[in-house]
C-alpha cells in the first residue's frame, strides 16, 4: 500500500502512530517532530527513531538545532516552516474588560500548570505585587490543574470563549509566558496578532528566540529579571505599543496559511522530484528562517 503514496508526513515524534508507523516508510517519511527539551525525548527508544526520515520538517531553528545536536542527524535534509495561524476577525478589548470588571492586568493562557511554570509564576507576581503595590492583575485563562494562590491579584477565568481569549489577549497589558518547555507557541502567536507584547522565561530557548526575532518581547531567568522586565513593560506605554506592532507584522509575514501551504508545497514536489530521480534532497525550501 504504501508504494501508493508519494510521501508520508509524520507529526509529533512522541504519538505511537509516529514511533510504529514511521519506520514502516521511512525512505518516504517526513517527520515533523515538535520536539522540545522534555524527559520523554531521552527515552533510548527514540535514538533509532530520528535517524529514519528522509526529511525533517522543524518548527523553529531552536527545534532544529536542538534535535540535529541531541540526535546527531545534520546529514538529513531539514527545512524550518513553522504552523499557519488563524487571524481574529476582530478583537474588543473594551469588550472583555466589562465583562470581567477588569482594567490593568497581564493575561496567561493555557492549562495552569506546574509543568507550564505556573507555580513560579504565581510566586514572582505575588512577591513583585508585595514589593510594588499597585493595581495591576494576573489573569488566568485555560483549564487549571494546580491549586491558584488565594489573592484578590489573580483571578482565574477557566475556559472562555474563542472570542474572549482573543479580546482577553487585545485588553492585557501583556502576555506572560513562564513555561520553560516548549516547542512553537501558538498563543505568543495570537498575542502578537493583537499586537500585545510578551514576557516569556529566558530558559525556554524557542521563546526566547521568538522574542528576539521579533523584538517582540522581553525574558527573564530569575525573578529580579522579571521584575525589571514587568516594570518596564507596565511602565512605557509606547514601548509596550511598539512592541505589540513589531509582533503583529512578525506573525503576519512568516505565519500566514499562504506562506506555510507554500512552503509545504514545494517541500512535497522535492520529494516527489527525489523519488522519481532517487536522488538526494540538498537544498532547503527557502533562505529565510522562521521562528
Amino acid at each position: 500500500a504504501k508504494d501508493d503514496y508519494t510521501c508520508f508526513i509524520f507529526f509529533t515524534y512522541l504519538y505511537c502512530t509516529t514511533f510504529f508507523g514511521l519506520p514502516q516508510v521511512k525512505e518516504k517519511a517526513l517527520l515533523v517532530p515538535t520536539a522540545h527539551d522534555e524527559p520523554p525525548i531521552y527515552l533510548s527508544i527514540f535514538d533509532s527513531l530520528f535517524k529514519y526520515p528522509r526529511r525533517f520538517i522543524f518548527n523553529t531553528e531552536e527545534e532544529k538545532n536542538f534535535v540535529t545536536s541531541k540526535f546527531r542527524v545534520s546529514n538529513i535534509p531539514s527545512d524550518v516552516v513553522g504552523v499557519g495561524i488563524d487571524i481574529p476577525y476582530r478583537t474588543n478589548a473594551a469588550l472583555f474588560a466589562r465583562k470581567y470588571n477588569l482594567d490593568n492586568f497581564i493575561i496567561f493562557v493555557g492549562r495552569v500548570d506546574e509543568s507550564k511554570g505556573c507555580h513560579e509564576l504565581f510566586e514572582y507576581f505575588l512577591r513583585y505585587k508585595e514589593e510594588k503595590p499597585s493595581s495591576v492583575k494576573l489573569v488566568l485563562l485555560g483549564k487549571q490543574t494546580m491549586k491558584i494562590p488565594q489573592s484578590p491579584d489573580i483571578l482565574s477565568l477557566g475556559f472562555v470563549p474563542e472570542q474572549d481569549k482573543f479580546d482577553g489577549l487585545k485588553a492585557a497589558k501583556l502576555l506572560v509566558m513562564p513555561s520553560k518547555y516548549e516547542s512553537l507557541s501558538m498563543v505568543l502567536l495570537e498575542s502578537w496578532l493583537c499586537k500585545t507584547p510578551v514576557l516569556v522565561n529566558g530558559k525556554c530557548d524557542v521563546l526566547k528566540g521568538q522574542c528576539i526575532r521579533g523584538n517582540a518581547g522581553l525574558y527573564y531567568e530569575n525573578y529580579e529579571e522579571f521584575k525589571a522586565c514587568l516594570d518596564l513593560l507596565l511602565a512605557r506605554d509606547e514601548m509596550r505599543n511598539a512592541m505589540g506592532k513589531n509582533g503583529m507584522e512578525f506573525v503576519l509575514q512568516n505565519y500566514s496559511w499562504e506562506n506555510i501551504e507554500n512552503k509545504y508545497i514545494s517541500i512535497l514536489q522535492k520529494v516527489e522530484n527525489l523519488c522519481q530521480s532517487d536522488e538526494t534532497l540538498e537544498d532547503p525550501v527557502s533562505d529565510s528562517t522562521l521562528a
